[in-house]
């Protein structure tokens, strides 16, 4: 009997290691992560690169294909980081501390509601979805905005 026990448990043992060795594992090929050239990213890709960080040099660029689809991701040479959906449309620029996201890529409503209550106060990071906007301020706090850029609630 113990013996049986004995086995029965390494058996067991062995049946989780593998299950989890199994279920980590990236057999998936399809979903990549690429480093490209810049000159490979979409024109409104470079057309805002070039907008917004005139004189910052592209340092890296990784297209991003996984389930959600293709997504590209740029580097700066001063530490700003981007994220670009397969059209070439931001979802996400940040920034590094002490520095704040170009004005023009915030919008209007959301520039208005800052200035009206975070005046002066740096935004390290701006995203957006279906959902609407999350705007990160230098101090830590969080701000929600609705698709239209109406302010929702703040996280502190």
């Amino acid at each position: 009997m113990k013996k049986f026990l004995k086995y029965a448990i390494m058996g067991a043992f062995a049946l989780c290691v593998s299950s989890a060795a199994w279920g980590c594992s990236d057999n998936d090929d399809k979903y990549k992560d690429e480093v490209i050239a810049a000159s490979q990213l979409p024109k409104t890709v470079r057309d805002f690169v070039s907008s917004y960080f005139p004189g910052d040099e592209i340092v890296r660029v990784v297209k991003d294909v996984d389930k959600d689809g293709l997504s590209y991701e740029v580097r700066m040479k001063s530490g700003a980081e981007m994220e670009f959906d397969e059209m070439g449309n931001w979802e996400d620029v940040s920034v590094p501390y002490g520095v704040s996201v170009p004005s023009g890529i915030i919008p209007e409503n959301i520039r208005t509601y800052l200035d009206g209550n975070y005046a002066g106060t740096a935004v390290h990071e701006i995203s957006r979805d279906a959902r609407g906007y999350e705007v990160e301020l230098a101090t830590g706090i969080e701000l929600h905005f609705d698709p239209a850029g109406v302010f929702i609630y703040a996280d502190k």
